[in-house]
């Protein structure tokens, strides 16, 4: 036999004809039929197979070259009678042991039979041969036909395309989020969403498109080229930003892939030309993962769905397989409430939704997958079933907690499983309908009648009672027939509420109750009565006041508390005990967190992804130069962890910086800005349920923020019955005023709105007032017959009646407000009416201004150009080189023989007002609200304007890609307002121009916005809005004067005065006095007045807190509880931080005083005597003042519900120092205490000691050093901002200049140490000095350098009893009492010699001449702040100093 040879990619190439073909009629040499002997046939075949290669680079034939080793797989020799590998097929060839082609397939079929019989269905292996099979068949007629297989049916061995298909495509399972290397990108790609859950993708995207079809078409082979693979990978990212928010995580994660797919694409595509030169293949591919084949075996959702699960029911009517019968009984199983409960077992969690489920679960089943095993008779016993369904439920079971309704649904239907299973295994053939242990009955209304007599065991007697309670609200049903126990029957699904176990710590539902009441768990009525009111209060905690089940909880709570009175259970009110467990700041903190960051809308999206990080500064370095304080929710978290939180105020500033952060860089209709909105308010209202302090005391000014943003926003969003917005109208309302020559901003509904978002608004009716101030403007500026004053006193309207609603007519919210009408609404429109009908000119409205005399349609012919309505012309601008603009024809017409177009301006982007993190298309437009005649000479040609649905993959005929623009924004030049265009609200191509498919289509492309060449032409505008939306301006009310009846003192007396700050203060008001260390004391001003030195004082009685007074054995305080003291005196009016508020208990436990947090809260019912240090109880209530109409009221936040203080013990603590201002500081001698003394009443005097606490620290000198140059930097900051700029200016400092900080502490803290020793080796002289020679009775010289009280003849009588001065003479044995500073000084400068304590006359006639000069460096030259004005030397400025202190401010004037 002569030697065979292998029939290459080149043999047929020999010239000459064969076979009757000629050389001409041949094209491809390898192609050509060729006559060839039997062994040349069959080598042909045999390397054919051999060389084949799969798609993804590796051999057909490579898990059969050998057969598996006898020793280690014993088990392949005990199935396989007759094992053959290609490498005994290749033995067989060389050695000529094969006579025909028949020979060598019966060997090959044999290979590929013993495969398929070892290895499983599906498995790589089965397939790899069933594909050899397949291809060999092929291959041989190929061979016998005298062709090259490689030729006719594709080697692949040179398919380098496969492997970099599959390159690019696992580069896109590979890619992670470089923030969190454990995050895969692909995985919400590689499944289409599910089309039940979201219809309204499929009607917005028109391509869906996802990796699993990708997958698909690799593993089909239908990829021709690399470029065909990307453009489907771009069209799933591109579905994906189109669909998702941007700012959204998965926007995020396409852009990410989108750009990675571009990139490695480029790099594929270079590869494989490269390699397709050299001729050679690469090895390092030949290992490559392949992940094309996983992905395309992924199921959808909606494929375990019961789309043939009628026909199945059918075929289960009636039949008696025991199978279909316990399945039935599964799946048709209803409670007693109709509820079937086996719904949710149908089909397995969502992969996209929950992985970790199939993480967690080995064996994932539903029911969908038994019936379908039922129906395919793959159970060949009850028990079989029986243990796919325990499998199922006993998932549910380890994945749902145990209190969760999944969970208990699934032990129920476990249970109705069992009870069925054993019934057929018995011989049972009846169906059930319910379990053998049933699901928990209803508590019965009354004892069965069937009872002769009541039970007399008292376990049966409290039973019977509790039963009773528990019916009452079970079965309570309202007028309409509705039950509103029902929400309360389960607790909410941990999976769709997860924030409701953050922020209830004892979760409970009427369920456990009843099951605590059938195990007879409670021991008292009480118990359950604890166990309702802690469901309804979770309940109200949760969720919003005001709501319906917010409403629902109240109402039962009632129903219940009333039924217990009825049958004696409360015949005290024992309910007072049940307190509620005291919640930790931190707690607080972190359930706010917890809840922002968890928080998801009604699509399911978690609104906090964007807020974690801040944007990156590389792609948004523009942020930083916006935002000075930029802040994001894993900053918040981390100073959570490390608690450097000290109020939950503190907490609250940093999560609405956040939100402010955001809605200050993005424009208002971006979703990122909404969303920071939702979340503020969110925040708000959460802080409102957290900050309820133990008794459950709402906060006011929370509850009055909610109430005012509820009104401004059922304004702003009313709209008509063609969904029209009346607040739409006013943006065409002038923006400026002029005054005095300058444009001015004006107020406006939109700068009023971000001030409600930002909670600056605290009364009611500063809102009304700037409403009503922008809606009178509006209409004040337009005409009666206009759609702008319709809409502005439509507005008005619902402005009251939502103020009304929610303010529930002054129920809730008490407010001078709601004394203005909508009957004096009417009173003032009309009259506004009235007064314009005089001047305006009755004409005929014109909205495009073409209705006008003298026009008549126009051809549009003009220079050879035709124009017709729907064009698209270029105007030329009326700036010289600009751009032209754009314009939309809308009509032609003619007049005075003048051609002119009347068209709608759309704006390019430098042509708009936005932020500059905006993104536009390169050639994109924005529709704008202006219209205007254009005359035809003006117009410089055509152009086209696209929707931005056709513009990526349409363009027009006859127009060049320079000329064709795309639309995707509406934009409104007088509001500044962008909005999307919706897809079917796009104008229609005219009928003379023809849309055509692009023959590529374009890549969206967006570019950066052009608005930082602008910042500095709008920068004066830009401050000028934030100024406004920072601030609302508060009018200063008028100083009012009150006649005092019988007082001719030469006094003037005020009943409403305004100090800086400014603090308006009235009669009555009670206020924060300024005290020692840093400590305010309570009084109230029962009369103010001005002197002859102009200067503004009070008197009024003080308020002493338990703190402050010598401990009382045994008695217990209210939380904020206040005494009134027995001792009255005056004070500047200088001397009041701040304001507070006092109240009797009758309305301490109704309302609240919206302008004051709860901490300046307090109640009052005793009198605390100074004279015995007792406390009494107070003759009735507090003193009510009767003031003028004139005078400013408080708003009043009324509660819904009565709150109930408790009493609590206070720890003994030092009695704090409490001192007038006008006796300066205080400090102890021998009488008495006072008004909170600060020491003791130990009669021996102890070592004071240096007070560690009260240390000069590195920071404190620094901030006394910055903060005034904060302060200068940011005028109009609040006081707790300024801290925190200078606190992170200390963060921001080098340690070596902290040190410097450090040394002049230490040298600070020395020198005050001597100075304390040096005092107090001082005052133990001077005690021994006052026990050698006791001070002689003087009277009190009353108050230093102030004016006599006008009420020194006649004392407020406080409570009814008589009060006592404050200072008494000393008796002879020695009392301690508290005097000034001053009266100190007083007594030690007094002797024999002189009658005054100062020599008057040496200190009035001191100068610079006559008095030695101390050193200089000692001076407190510190006070000139470095600047010495005219005077040459510190020493002189001084000395001029000192003499205008005298003479001009302390009014001492030597006289000649």
């Amino acid at each position: 036999m002569p030697p065979k040879r292998r029939l290459s990619a080149t043999s047929g190439g020999d010239d000459g004809e064969e076979d009757g073909v000629s050389k001409e009629q041949v094209q491809e040499p390898g192609r050509k039929k060729k006559k060839m002997d039997p062994g040349q046939q069959m080598q042909a075949v045999f390397d054919f197979i051999r060389k084949y290669k799969k798609e993804d680079g590796a051999e057909l034939c490579g898990s059969m070259v050998r057969v598996p080793n006898k020793r280690s797989d014993p088990g392949y020799y005990d199935s396989i009678e007759n094992p053959i590998d290609i490498m005994k097929i290749q033995q067989k060839l060389k050695t000529d042991e094969y006579d025909t082609m028949d020979d060598l397939k019966v060997d090959f079929e044999l290979m590929v039979s013993n495969t398929k019989q070892y290895y499983k269905r599906g498995s790589p292996e089965y397939r790899d041969a069933q594909e050899l099979h397949n291809l060999l068949g092929k291959a041989v007629e190929s061979v016998m036909a005298g062709e090259d297989p490689s030729q006719t049916l594709g080697d692949r061995e040179d398919s380098d395309l496969g492997e970099f298909l599959e390159e690019l495509f696992g580069a896109v399972m590979i890619a992670a989020d470089s923030a969190e290397p454990s995050r895969q990108l692909n995985i919400v790609f590689q499944l289409l969403p599910s089309k039940k859950r979201y219809p309204e993708y499929y009607e917005h995207i028109p391509e869906p498109m996802d990796l699993k079809n990708v997958a698909e078409k690799i593993q089909r082979g239908q990829y021709k080229e690399i470029s065909e693979l990307e453009k489907d990978l771009q069209l799933i990212f591109s579905n994906a930003r189109s669909f998702n928010e941007p700012g959204s995580q998965i926007y995020k994660d396409a852009g990410v892939l989108s750009k990675l797919v571009k990139s490695r694409a480029a790099d594929c595509v270079a590869s494989l030309v490269a390699r397709q030169a050299r001729g050679s293949r690469s090895s390092r591919r030949q290992s490559r993962q392949v992940y094309s084949q996983g992905i395309a075996a992924l199921q959808y959702e909606d494929s375990d769905s019961e789309s043939d699960e009628d026909s199945d029911m059918e075929d289960m009517e009636g039949s008696s397989d025991p199978l279909w019968k316990l399945y039935t009984a599964v799946r048709n199983f209803t409670t007693e409430r109709g509820v079937e409960i086996a719904e949710v077992f149908l089909s397995l969690p969502s992969k996209r939704e929950l992985p970790d489920y199939y993480q967690t679960i080995s064996q994932p089943i539903s029911l969908n997958q038994i019936r379908r095993k039922i129906r395919n008779g793959e159970y060949p016993t009850l028990q079989h079933l029986g243990e796919d369904m325990d499998i199922m439920f006993n998932n549910c079971k380890t994945y749902n907690r145990q209190d969760s309704k999944l969970w208990k649904d699934g032990n129920k239907l476990q249970k109705v499983m069992n009870t069925k299973l054993e019934e057929l295994l018995d011989g049972g053939g009846e169906e059930i309908s319910a379990p053998s242990t049933p699901a928990p009955e209803k508590v019965e209304v009354e004892v069965k009648k069937s009872s002769p007599k009541e039970p007399k065991d008292p376990k049966d007697q409290l039973k019977k009672r509790l039963k009773i309670l528990f019916n009452s609200i079970y079965h309570w049903a309202n007028s309409d027939g509705i039950q509103p126990i029902g929400v309360f029957l389960e607790k909410p699904s941990r999976k769709d509420y997860p924030d409701y176990y953050d922020i209830i710590s004892e979760p409970i539902d009427m369920n456990m109750i009843e099951s605590r009441i059938k195990s007879n768990q409670y021991k008292s009525e009480e118990e359950l009565l604890a166990d309702c009111k802690l469901m309804f209060s979770n309940c109200r905690l949760y969720n919003e006041e005001g709501s319906g089940i917010y409403e629902d909880a109240n109402i039962l709570e009632r129903i219940l508390l009333a039924k217990a009175r009825e049958i004696g259970v409360l015949a005290g009110d024992r309910m007072r005990n049940i307190k509620r467990k005291a919640i930790s700041l931190q707690q607080k903190v972190k359930t706010l967190y917890d809840t922002l960051k968890d928080y998801r809308d009604a699509k399911g999206r978690q609104l906090s992804l964007i807020f974690l990080k801040l944007p990156s500064k590389h792609e948004y370095p523009d942020y930083y130069d916006i935002i000075k304080r930029p802040i994001d929710l894993e900053k918040i978290s981390s100073k959570i962890r490390n608690n450097m939180y000290e109020t939950m105020e503190d907490a609250v500033a940093d999560f609405t910086l956040v939100f402010d952060n955001a809605a200050k860089y993005n424009e208002p209709d971006s979703q990122i800005y909404k969303d920071a909105q939702t979340l503020a308010r969110l925040a708000h209202q959460t802080v409102r349920h957290l900050t309820e302090d133990g008794d459950g005391i709402p906060d006011a000014k929370a509850a009055c923020g909610d109430i005012l943003n509820s009104i401004y926003t059922t304004m702003f969003t009313a709209q008509d019955s063609e969904e029209r917005c009346f607040a739409d109208s006013l943006a065409e309302v002038q923006e400026h005023d002029e005054v005095n020559g300058k444009k001015v901003r004006a107020l406006s509904l939109e700068i009023i709105k971000r001030r409600v978002d930002r909670g600056l608004y605290k009364r009611l009716d500063l809102l009304q007032r700037d409403v009503f101030l922008v809606l009178e403007r509006a209409r004040k500026l337009s005409r009666t017959d206009s759609q702008i004053w319709e809409d502005s006193v439509e507005l008005s309207k619902r402005f009251i009646s939502a103020r009304d609603q929610y303010t529930e007519n002054g129920a809730r919210l008490k407010s001078n407000a709601l004394e203005y009408t909508l009957e004096m609404l009417e009173m003032s429109v009309q009259a506004s009416k009235e007064g314009k009908a005089g001047t305006e000119v009755a004409e005929e409205e014109n909205n495009d201004g073409m209705l006008e005399t003298g026009t008549q349609a126009w051809s549009g012919m003009n220079n050879g150009m035709q124009y017709n309505v729907g064009d698209f012309v270029y105007v030329s601008a009326p700036e010289i080189g600009a751009d032209p603009q754009i314009y939309m024809v809308e009509r032609l017409f003619e007049k005075n023989g003048a051609n002119s177009i009347w068209g709608g301006q759309f704006f390019r982007q430098r042509e708009t007002f936005h932020v500059p993190t905006r993104t536009f298309f390169e050639k994109e437009v924005m529709r704008g609200d202006l219209h205007s005649a254009i005359p035809i000479s003006t117009v410089l040609g055509k152009c086209y304007v696209m929707p931005v649905k056709d513009y990526h993959k349409y363009k027009p005929v006859g127009f060049e890609e320079k000329d064709i623009f795309v639309c995707e924004w509406r934009y409104t030049s007088k509001q500044r307002n962008w909005k999307k265009i919706k897809p079917t609200a796009f104008w229609e191509p005219p009928s003379h121009i023809k849309i055509v498919l692009r023959e590529k289509p374009l890549e969206p492309k967006r570019i950066a916005s052009v608005f930082k060449d602008r910042i500095e032409k709008h920068k004066e505008e830009i401050e000028e809005l934030e100024a406004l939306e920072k601030t609302v301006q508060e009018d200063i009310p008028e100083n009012l004067k009150w006649v005092k009846e019988g007082e001719n003192d030469g006094l003037v007396y005020w009943e409403q005065y305004t100090i800086p700050g400014p603090i308006t203060l009235r009669r009555g008001d009670h206020v924060l006095v300024r005290g020692e260390n840093n400590r305010n004391m309570v009084a109230q001003i029962d009369t103010m007045w001005t002197g002859q030195d102009n200067m503004a004082y009070f008197h009024g009685p003080w308020f002493v807190t338990p703190s402050e007074i010598p401990s009382q054995l045994g008695r217990t305080y209210f939380k904020a509880e206040a005494f009134l003291s027995s001792i009255s005196d005056s004070n500047p009016l200088l001397s009041v931080v701040g304001k507070c508020s006092v109240l009797d208990m009758t309305e301490y436990t109704t309302l609240r005083h919206t302008q004051h947090t709860e901490s300046d809260v307090y109640c009052c019912e005793s009198l605390y005597d100074e004279g015995k240090r007792l406390i009494m109880p107070l003759n009735g209530n507090l003193k009510k003042y009767q003031l003028s109409a004139t005078v400013q009221k408080d708003e009043v936040y009324v509660f819904k519900r009565t709150i109930t203080p408790e009493k609590e013990t206070l720890a003994p603590a030092t009695p704090r120092t409490v001192s007038s201002p006008m006796l300066d500081n205080e400090d102890s001698m021998d009488a008495p205490p006072s008004v909170g003394s600060v020491e003791s009443a130990s009669p021996a005097p102890m070592k004071k000691k240096f007070d560690r606490k009260k240390l000069v620290t590195a920071y404190i000198l620094f901030s006394a050093d910055v903060r005034k140059i904060t302060m200068d930097e940011n005028p109009g900051v609040k006081f707790g901002e300024i801290s925190r700029i200078v606190a992170e200016r200390w963060r921001q400092m080098t340690d070596a200049d902290k040190q410097v900080y450090a040394e002049r502490a230490k040298k600070v803290n020395e020198e005050k140490e001597k100075e304390e020793i040096r005092k107090e080796a001082e005052r133990i002289r001077m005690e021994e000095e006052r026990k050698r020679n006791p001070p002689p009775q003087v009277p009190s010289p009353g108050p230093v350098n102030a004016p006599p009280s006008p009420l020194a003849k006649t004392r407020h009588d406080s409570g009814g009893l008589k009060l006592e001065p404050l200072f008494h003479s000393v008796p002879p044995r020695p009392q301690r009492l508290l005097h000034s500073e001053a009266y100190i000084k007083y007594i030690e400068g007094l002797n024999k010699d002189s009658r005054s304590m100062c020599n008057w006359d040496r200190q009035l006639n001191a100068s610079q001449e006559i008095v030695r000069t101390p050193d200089e460096s000692k001076l407190p030259v510190s006070w000139l702040a470095g600047n010495t004005g005219e005077h040459a030397t510190s020493m002189e400025a001084l000395w001029a100093l000192r003499d205008f202190m005298l003479q001009e401010a302390l009014g001492v004037v030597k006289i000649m």
